[in-house]
Order: structure tokens, then C-alpha cells, then sequence
């Protein structure tokens, strides 16, 4: 169909056999439809049944009975060159034609071969089921590196014997594929029960769910490509047999990147039952990790095989409630084959367990190779109730600034804080696209991290570093949470200091000091001791144990009267509840310098 007004370089409009069908096409639903300089064909689905259709690559998405179905709009769209869309109601759409296993969309999955968007209503109200019968997409481009978007549906009850229950990225054409606004939910399959992203292309999934799948292994996802996630919860998926019960990744030169996502309540029969991070390099931010369980790693497991391949950074993140029955209840470090740690930083780890005969309720280093090093900084790993914050012979680096609850991880650089309640509160909703662990109020943790290399933000977003204690300065805190800056008021006085004029013997000159709350909660002034003579306090409207709204203020009026030729000095204190300590300006004892010629 795109050949109806395809204009090729030479700059002519080459003729069509199709195109008697422009005015009829132009008023059909599930016709192609041109646009723009890619000549896109765009198809609207009109009906919910799984048929073929009738002619793949005449521009006309129809069945036999003359409706477009989805599966017959995928048919054309592959058949056409060229980027199409796919518009995809509000509907429930499922597959009814057993597979065969050809990949031609024909039957079985919804095989999607070249440049293609589906569009859906939303995913609470567009729901792609397969039926159980095949996966219920295989993203397999004829051409390397052709992009591929899915957006606004439900993908569930795929059943497949092999890779993807839900999604498929087929390591033959190594697709470049967004997932955007979709759920992927109760899927089963060898491995990537909900998605298996397999080979060469790339995976981005965007504010999406991925949620109750199973697989033997990589319950949610299974990757051995590049991967990004943001916005995404991973829960409820599991492994039968393997590792990932949440997320698994293993290949050399792989890169992962998951940010602003939850990983929860996922179980692996083997190790990392929220994310198992083998070869390849994955970054972990300002997410959170929690409730998952494994035989090992119940969090995460971070098991490289290959000489320098596997790279793993938690920054800004929350490792919470997690459970494994031996190893590692937050975090197994198992490194085999990769010199490089395992690095923590501005990050929190809390509340995992093991078994009663497991080591590290926290983070367990295992002693495999003299590779498994766990570098902490800025990072709380406390009140994990059993198998000790810490353990294992594995190395374990302290870059400064960390706090341990007991003292079962030897952190002792510059800033660490051993035998230390962080005074945490309940993993909850502070804010944020994720749940986090306040710093209560009084935990040593507030202001006491490193401001070099902390991030802008805390795991919620909160802008780092604020001042939240007593003491002047704004520091970063240790973990994942920002605590607020302290609601206190500020005194602001002027003129500092007061310089009178040249005053005559026997007269005199006034002049007013202004006293303002430049904070954020009540200003409450102390006693103000008037000035010794030739100074003296004439009136004003400060009085003493005044309240000063934020924004308020008041005025003392101070007079110069000179008794002898020659310069003269003289002060007053204006105390206040403001607390920082001295007594410069915006300081809690103003120290007023009065001077004057007679």
C-alpha cells in the first residue's frame, strides 16, 4: 500500500496497482492510512476475534468477513516496509489459533517482523491474552536494529516452552523495543516468565508492571542484553528451578540500568529472588528492593562468572525485608570471576533475613575467590535481625561515612559510625516514586554522610544536602533518605555595625536597628541588656520574650550622646531562640557593635 504515492529519488511518482483504491481506502476502517515523509500505514483494529488476514500486503488490514483484527493487522504490517502503527481500542483481545510454530503470525504468538507501534486505549482496558497456547509476542525483525513499541495494554496468559512468556525480544534480529505504560502479568515460560529480552538489540521498559509471571528461570524478566527500566515495578513474579525470581541478567558486556522502579515480593528456588546480576553491568538507583526471597541473595545476588565482566552499583536505593534461607538476605556477593566490587553508596540496607543457620542478614561476601569485595560508602546497613549486618570472608571496603547498627561489617574509615541505631522508620510511602526508610528524628545518620559525590537527590527525589540538625551547614545524609532541614527561624539584624555621626558635646543622634525572622518557624527574642553610656536605648518596638512570625519584625532605637571629645564604642547583645551559635549576624546572640565621635 505504500507504493500508492512513494516518491522515489529520482523524483518521480511511480504508478500504482492499487490505486483505483485510494478513495475507498481513505474512508475504511483498518486501511492503511499515509502520512508524513516515513509513509507510515496506520490500522485500527475493529474486532476482538483471532483471525487472519486475507491478503497480507495489499494495504488492507481485512479477514475474510471483512473485519481487522489484530492478528490481520500485524500480517500487513509486516508484509509493508517500512515504520506502521497499530491503533488498538479499549477491548479484550485473545489468541485462539494454536501454534504451529511459524513465524509469519499466522498462528500461535503475534510474530512482529518489521518497524511497527501498537497503541493500545490503556492497559486497564486493553488486554492482549494468549490463550495460553504460544507466547503472546515474538519481536524477530527481518533487518538488525529495527525499533519496535508496544504501549497501553495488558500482555497476559502467554504459555511457552521457551523463552518469553509475555514478550519475546528474539536474539535473531536484535530489535530496538520500548515497552511504555504496559502491564505483563501471569505469563509462563523457560526463562523471562513475563519477558525475555534475548541477544543483540535493546530493551527500554517505561512506567510498567511486571507482575505475577513464572518461568525456570527469570520469573519477571530474563535478559542477556541491554536492558533499562524506569518507573517499572517488578512483584510477584517467581522461578521454578533457577535464579531471578524477579529480574535475571547474565552475558558478557550486557548493560542494565533500573531507576526510580520497586523490585518486590518476588521468590527464586535459587539465588536472587528479586534481581540475579551475573555477567554484564547493572546500575541500580533510587529504587527499592524489598520483600523478595531466595535460597541465597534474597534481595539481590550479584554471581559474575567471566574475568572482569560483572560490575554491580547500588546508589541512592533501599534494600529492605528481604529473606533467603542461607545467604545473604539483602545481598549475596558471590563473585567468581569480576576484580571489581560490588558498590554501595548513599544507600540502605535493613531488615533482611536469613535462616537460623544462615550468615548475613544484610550483606553476605562469600569467600569463593578473593574477588567478592563489597565497597560501602555514605550506605546504612543496620537492624537486619539475624545473621548479623555482615558476614562472610569475602573483602569488605569501607570508603568513610557509613553507619553499621553493631558492628559486624568492620567498617572503620573517616565518618564511619559503628554501634549505631540509624533510627529508621517503617518502609513506607515518603514521598517519591518508591517506599523509603526515614531518619527519625535524633538519628545519627542526619548530616553526618560526605558531600563529595553525594547525588543532587535522595532515592524520592528530595533535593541533598539540607541542614537537619543543629549544628550550621548543610551535609548529606548517610542512606537513602534525605532528611528535612530543621524548621527554625533565623535573625537577621541591621546595620551591622551602627556607626553614628560626628555628634556635637551636649546634643545627640539616633538610630534604629532593625531585627527581622528571616526563618521558617516563630523568631522568640531574649533580653536585650540596653548599651552602656554614651549609648543608651531610647525605645523601639523589640521588646523582651517577643514572638516574631516568620517574616516579622521590630525596631531598637538607640542614641549617641557624647560627654567628651574623640571617638567612643560601645554594644548590646539581641538573644535569640535562632540555632545557630555565636554572635555574628544570623547567629543566636547578635552581638551589636555601636561606635561614635564626639
Amino acid at each position: 500500500m505504500k507504493e500508492l504515492i512513494e516518491r522515489q529519488h529520482d523524483g518521480l511518482i511511480r504508478p500504482s496497482r492499487l490505486t483505483h483504491w485510494l478513495p475507498l481506502l481513505a474512508f475504511t476502517a483498518g486501511t492503511a492510512l499515509l502520512s508524513g515523509p516515513a509513509l507510515a500505514a496506520t490500522f485500527t483494529v475493529n474486532s476482538t476475534a483471532d483471525i487472519v488476514d486475507v491478503a497480507p500486503g495489499n494495504g488492507i488490514c481485512a479477514t475474510a468477513s471483512g473485519v481487522c483484527t489484530l492478528r490481520a493487522a500485524i500480517q500487513e504490517t509486516n508484509a509493508l516496509a517500512g515504520a506502521d502503527i497499530i491503533i488498538l481500542p479499549a477491548q479484550y483481545y485473545t489468541l485462539t489459533i494454536p501454534s504451529t510454530n511459524e513465524d509469519n503470525a499466522i498462528d500461535g504468538d503475534l510474530d512482529i517482523n518489521d518497524e511497527l507501534t501498537i497503541t493500545g486505549a490503556g492497559a486497564a482496558t486493553t488486554t492482549i491474552d494468549g490463550g495460553a497456547l504460544d507466547r503472546v509476542f515474538d519481536l524477530d525483525p527481518n533487518d538488525s536494529s529495527t525499533p519496535m513499541a508496544i504501549s497501553g495494554v495488558t500482555i497476559t496468559n502467554g504459555d511457552v516452552s521457551g523463552d518469553g512468556g509475555g514478550v519475546y525480544v528474539n536474539m535473531s534480529g536484535c530489535p530496538i523495543v520500548t515497552l511504555t505504560n504496559v502491564v505483563i502479568t501471569v505469563n509462563l515460560a523457560s526463562s523471562g516468565g513475563g519477558v525475555s529480552n534475548d541477544g543483540c538489540g535493546s530493551l527500554t521498559i517505561t512506567n510498567s508492571t511486571i507482575s505475577g509471571n513464572e518461568a525456570i528461570r527469570g520469573g519477571g524478566i530474563d535478559s542477556t542484553d541491554t536492558l533499562t527500566l524506569t518507573n517499572v515495578t517488578v512483584s510477584g513474579n517467581s522461578t521454578t528451578d533457577g535464579d531471578g525470581g524477579g529480574i535475571r541478567t547474565n552475558s558478557f558486556g550486557n548493560i542494565t540500568t533500573i531507576t526510580n522502579s520497586t523490585i518486590s515480593g518476588n521468590n527464586a528456588s535459587s539465588d536472587g529472588g528479586g534481581i540475579f546480576a551475573g555477567d554484564g553491568t547493572m546500575t541500580v538507583t533510587s529504587s527499592t528492593i524489598s520483600g523478595n526471597i531466595a535460597s541465597n541473595g534474597g534481595g539481590v545476588s550479584f554471581v559474575p562468572i567471566s574475568p572482569a565482566s560483572g560490575n554491580l552499583q547500588i546508589v541512592n536505593s533501599t534494600i529492605s525485608g528481604n529473606g533467603a534461607a542461607f545467604l545473604g538476605g539483602g545481598i549475596f556477593n558471590g563473585n567468581y570471576g569480576s576484580a571489581t566490587p560490588l558498590l554501595l553508596t548513599y544507600s540502605t540496607v535493613t531488615n533482611n533475613n536469613v535462616g537460623a543457620t544462615g550468615l548475613g542478614g544484610g550483606v553476605y561476601g562469600d569467600v569463593i575467590t578473593l574477588l567478592s569485595n563489597t565497597a560501602f560508602g555514605n550506605t546504612i546497613v543496620a537492624n537486619n535481625p539475624t545473621g548479623g549486618n555482615c558476614a562472610g570472608a569475602g573483602t569488605r571496603t569501607s570508603n568513610g561515612n557509613n553507619l553499621d547498627s553493631v558492628n559486624t561489617c568492620g567498617f572503620a574509615a573517616a565518618g564511619d559510625l559503628p554501634n549505631t541505631n540509624p533510627l529508621l522508620g517503617a518502609l513506607a510511602n515518603n514521598g517519591g516514586p518508591t517506599l523509603t526508610h526515614a531518619l527519625l528524628a535524633g538519628s545519627l545518620a542526619i548530616d553526618a554522610g560526605n558531600n563529595t559525590g553525594c547525588p543532587a537527590t535522595d532515592q524520592r527525589g528530595i533535593a541533598r544536602p539540607l541542614d537537619g540538625n543543629l549544628v550550621p551547614g548543610a551535609i548529606c545524609d548517610i542512606g537513602a533518605y534525605e532528611a528535612p532541614a530543621l524548621l527554625s527561624p533565623n535573625i537577621n539584624v541591621t546595620p551591622l555595625p551602627v556607626a553614628f555621626v560626628a555628634t556635637p558635646l551636649g546634643s545627640f543622634a539616633t538610630r534604629e536597628v532593625l531585627v527581622e525572622n528571616t526563618g521558617v518557624a516563630n523568631l522568640i527574642l531574649g533580653a536585650i541588656v540596653p548599651p552602656a553610656a554614651p549609648f543608651s536605648r531610647t525605645g523601639g518596638t523589640c521588646v523582651n520574650g517577643q514572638t516574631l512570625v516568620p517574616g516579622a519584625s521590630c525596631t531598637i532605637s538607640v542614641r549617641f550622646t557624647p560627654t567628651a571629645l574623640g571617638a567612643a564604642a560601645g554594644s548590646f547583645d539581641v538573644p535569640s531562640n535562632d540555632p545557630d551559635p555565636g554572635t555574628a549576624n544570623n547567629q543566636n546572640n547578635v552581638l551589636v557593635v555601636l561606635t561614635g565621635t564626639g
